[in-house]
């Protein structure tokens, strides 16, 4: 099946906007919605950044971060590598440095590349099968993997195949791993090439979203034009020495994979209990189904008012049937904030004690 790309712009965050809307909630907000792991990667501001904050980024801070990031990802060399001020800047880059033709984005899935590519003058198409990404006439097929918010994830060897297709035709396959982290297993970055661009999110997974920073792996040909896209000095000098630091730590990144998937597990026995459904997910969120876009939508206004947790959800102007009563979760970190309302508990108690109060105040 297929139909024309989404126009619309609708995304996890927005805590502001909440804060406004509910203004006696109990504080600190927890903002479960965006699947940012809330034990980020630890650093010193003062020490780790040096003088990054006071000058323009030059080689000395680019280069060691695309060389920890090549190791990170396994990509071929650094030329491979684009660095952008976040994935979704990389998002809206990639389709000017790619011939113009027809793109096919596998969905439902993360809302940004459909109008990504039509703005940039290609034509898009969405479709649901896998199988139509190699119909007649496609030039980009567009996967993500894990896929957002369900997180379906597609064998390596499934995205192998559809690459090699993709470039007897003279295409390319674009696989966005934004949660990739989570299924290294499943990641084809170490293979991009000439017919393979893969896109990779830093702050979800170490935790520093506000950093902006993402990766395209890509041919150096591909990797170099959306550079220049972009233009330069595109990510910031301390986004670019704290990436460096991080990528390099992996006994941080072994420990954090463990931590995550624990702590998702957890969480589905969390979200069962309060009766809601699970749909899918990552080791950075999971996506449950509340049996109906009514209970969904006062289980939301429920825990933000009376709890201050902001989860996300999908409104009608962007939502197929079958999501209509979906909720994602993010996972809960394990500090207590001191704050007004909170009674000293961390995220996963506040969490339990506001599923628990919205089961009693919803219909099952």
């Amino acid at each position: 099946m297929t139909g024309t790309a989404p126009a619309g712009r609708d995304h996890g965050g927005g805590l502001t906007r909440m804060m406004a809307r509910y203004p006696h909630a109990p504080r600190p907000w927890i903002d479960l919605s965006t699947g940012i792991n809330r034990n980020p990667y630890p650093i010193d501001i003062a020490n780790d950044l040096a003088d990054a904050w006071t000058r323009l980024p030059d080689d000395d801070l680019i280069r060691p971060c695309i060389a920890a990031a090549r190791r990170f990802y396994g990509a071929a060399s650094d030329d491979h590598l684009c660095l952008g001020p976040g994935s979704q800047a990389l998002i809206q880059a990639l389709p000017f440095a790619v011939p113009r033709g027809r793109v096919a984005v596998l969905g439902p899935t993360y809302n940004e590349h459909g109008p990504a590519w039509q703005r940039s003058g290609h034509t898009v198409c969405v479709v649901t099968d896998p199988a139509d990404l190699t119909a007649s006439g496609i030039d980009t097929a567009l996967v993500v993997n894990p896929n957002n918010p369900d997180g379906r994830l597609h064998a390596p060897d499934m995205l192998m195949d559809l690459a090699q297709v993709m470039a007897r035709r003279g295409g390319r396959l674009v696989v966005d791993e934004a949660f990739g982290e989570t299924a290294p297993a499943a990641s084809v970055a170490a293979s991009a090439g000439p017919a393979l661009i893969v896109l990779r999110s830093f702050g979800k997974f170490f935790g520093l979203a506000g950093l902006r920073l993402g990766v395209a792996i890509a041919d150096p040909a591909v990797a170099a034009a959306m550079a220049d896209h972009l233009g330069p000095w595109a990510v910031s000098g301390p986004a670019l020495a704290v990436a460096a630091q991080a990528y390099g730590d992996a006994g941080w990144a072994a420990r954090t994979r463990d931590r995550l998937a624990s702590d998702a597990r957890r969480l589905d026995r969390l979200l069962a209990g309060a009766g809601l459904k699970a749909v899918g997910g990552t080791d950075l969120f999971r996506t449950v189904d509340a049996g109906s876009r009514a209970r969904a939508a006062t289980i939301l206004a429920h825990l933000a008012a009376r709890h201050g947790i902001l989860i996300r959800d999908w409104p009608a102007a962007v939502t197929i049937p079958e999501q209509a009563g979906w909720l994602r979760f993010g996972i809960p970190a394990h500090h207590v904030a001191d704050a007004i309302g909170t009674g000293g508990l961390d995220e996963w108690q506040r969490l339990a004690a506001a599923l628990a109060d919205a089961a009693m105040h919803t219909d099952g």
